[in-house]
C-alpha cells in the first residue's frame, strides 16, 4: 500500500511540478526500487515527448534493470525526435546528441553490436569536438558541420559540376545530376586557384537514408588541412556550409568527398546511402 501511495504521490508531483521529476527519478533508482523509476521517467515521456533529457534517464533506468533492447529504442527514437525538432528552441529542452549517443553507445555494447557502437562512439566524440573550446584541440580532428544554409541561398555562388568529380565504384550520377553513393565510396575533383581565395566556404546540398538506427556520414578533405564530416541524416535535402582556409592562393586544391559509413540491415532490408545534390563555392 505504502509503495502505491508512494507512486501515485511521485506522479502527482511530476504532473503538477515537471521539473522535479529528475530527482524523483533518481531517488527512486538510489533506494533500488527500479519500476518506480521507470514509471515517473515515463510519465515524464509520454508527457513531454520532446524532453530529451528525460529520454536519456528513461533509457538510463531501463538499462539499469536489464532491459537494454528497449533502452536502445529509446535512444534511437530521441534522437530521430532531436533531429526532426533541431533549430526549434521550444522543442530542443534537454537536447545533447553528444550526451544521446554516448549513452547509446553503452547500450550497444551491452547488446553486443559492437560495430554499431564503435560508429556511435565516433559520432558523440565528433559532437564533443565540435562544441569543445580547448585550444590544445587538434587541428586535424574532424569537425561535424553544424550550419545550415538556406537551401535558396545562391548569393555569389559558383555551381561546381559534378559531372567533373573522378569516382570510385558505387558512386553515380543520375539522369537528374545528382551524386548518389551507394557504398563506401570517394570521389575527388582539384578546384582551381581561381575559384577559391584565401577564405572560402563550399555549400553542399545533401540526403541520405537510414539503416541500423544511423543515416549516412559524408566526410569532406579539402586540401591537407581541412577536414570535416556532414551528417546526413534526412531524406529531405538540405543545404550545408563548410567554410575552409587556404593557404596559398596560387595552387589548385583538391577536394575529396568520401561516403564513410555504408551499411545494410538484414532485418529491415534498410540500406544507408548518401546523395550529394549540388554543390557550389562562395
Amino acid at each position: 500500500m505504502l509503495t502505491f501511495l508512494g507512486w501515485v504521490l511521485g506522479a502527482v508531483v511530476v504532473k503538477r511540478f515537471p521539473e522535479n521529476f529528475e530527482w524523483q527519478v533518481k531517488s527512486a533508482m538510489k533506494k533500488g526500487n527500479l519500476e518506480s523509476a521507470e514509471r515517473i521517467a515515463r510519465s515524464r515521456v509520454d508527457d513531454e515527448h520532446y524532453d530529451f533529457g528525460a529520454h536519456r534517464l528513461l533509457a538510463q533506468v531501463l538499462l539499469k534493470s536489464g532491459k537494454v533492447d528497449e533502452a536502445v529504442s529509446t535512444l534511437l527514437m530521441s534522437l530521430d525526435r532531436m533531429g526532426a525538432a533541431s533549430g526549434r528552441d521550444v522543442y530542443t529542452r534537454g537536447a545533447d546528441p553528444a550526451a544521446t549517443y554516448e549513452l547509446l553507445t553503452d547500450a550497444l555494447v551491452q547488446q553486443g553490436r559492437i560495430s554499431f557502437a564503435q560508429e556511435t562512439s565516433r559520432i558523440a566524440k565528433d559532437y564533443r569536438a565540435s562544441s569543445s573550446t580547448n585550444a590544445d584541440q587538434s587541428p586535424e580532428e574532424l569537425q561535424p558541420v553544424v550550419e545550415t544554409a538556406a537551401v535558396d541561398d545562391t548569393t555569389d555562388t559558383t555551381s561546381i559540376d559534378l559531372k567533373e568529380f573522378e569516382s570510385s565504384p558505387g558512386v553515380e550520377l543520375n539522369s537528374g545530376g545528382t551524386m548518389r553513393f551507394s557504398n563506401s565510396s570517394t570521389a575527388t575533383i582539384s578546384l582551381e586557384p581561381s575559384a577559391t581565395g584565401i577564405s572560402s566556404e563550399l555549400i553542399f546540398k545533401v540526403s541520405g537514408s537510414k539503416a541500423l538506427g544511423l543515416g549516412s556520414i559524408l566526410k569532406i578533405t579539402i586540401g591537407d588541412e581541412n577536414a570535416f564530416l556532414i551528417y546526413a541524416d534526412s531524406e529531405v535535402p538540405r543545404a550545408v556550409v563548410v567554410p575552409f582556409e587556404k593557404r596559398d592562393v596560387n595552387s589548385s586544391l583538391p577536394l575529396t568527398l568520401e561516403f564513410i559509413n555504408d551499411a545494410f540491415d538484414p532485418v529491415t532490408k534498410s540500406d544507408r546511402n548518401l546523395e550529394v545534390h549540388q554543390l557550389a563555392i562562395r
